[in-house]
């Protein structure tokens, strides 16, 4: 007699679909936060950070503090190794490193921890009423954890509330991109790249 225990069973074609808007919708929550990241790096370390020359993190990541911060980061498991390697690798500033190369959980340490927002905020569940910054990144740092760590499928009342409410996070955090810009991945093609 054969069994089904162990297999999972076929996620509909309309969750799948909504987990993949999903990831395409988070590639451009990337965006917004790497954005938000140059903003507060040119705030925070104006003579060592200009988006508008160059991208590079090298000046910003040979300051003392910012390396002091980093070591303590690592210490205490914020950081974990790759993370570093990216940043110091051979324990040296790296001369190549651009905020295009960050992720967005290290963009949101980065952000967190070596700029001008407040570290002791709300980051991490923050109430609805809070519409900071700081709580809107960890909003968009939960919503990452949630779908890179959840299940392939998304039923579609919970996507369109989802998407609904991670849009209005990422307009609330950059103008890079429109709302008409996010509504456009809705009806994107799944099996062609669009942008």
């Amino acid at each position: 007699m054969a069994t089904t225990a162990g297999i999972p069973p076929e996620i509909p074609r309309n969750e799948t679909e909504n987990y993949f808007r999903m990831q395409l919708l988070l590639e451009y929550a990337t965006d917004v936060l790497r954005d938000v990241l140059r903003t507060q790096l040119q705030a925070a370390y104006p003579g060592l950070f200009d988006p508008n020359k160059t991208d590079k993190l090298f000046d910003v990541l040979d300051n003392q503090q910012v390396k002091h911060s980093f070591l303590l980061l690592k210490k205490r498991k914020v950081m974990n190794s790759s993370q570093m390697k990216l940043l110091y690798p051979s324990g040296t500033p790296s001369t190549t490193v651009t905020t295009q190369d960050l992720d967005i959980t290290l963009a949101a340490v980065l952000l967190r921890n070596i700029t001008n927002l407040n570290p002791r905020a709300k980051w991490e569940n923050p109430p609805a009423s809070d519409t900071s910054i700081e709580a809107n990144i960890g909003r968009v740092k939960t919503y990452r954890n949630n779908h890179m760590h959840g299940s392939p499928g998304i039923t579609d009342t919970t996507f369109q509330a989802e998407f609904k409410d991670l849009k209005h996070v990422l307009l609330s955090l950059s103008p890079i991109y429109s709302s008409d810009d996010y509504d456009k991945l809705l009806i994107v093609p799944l099996d062609a790249k669009g942008n």
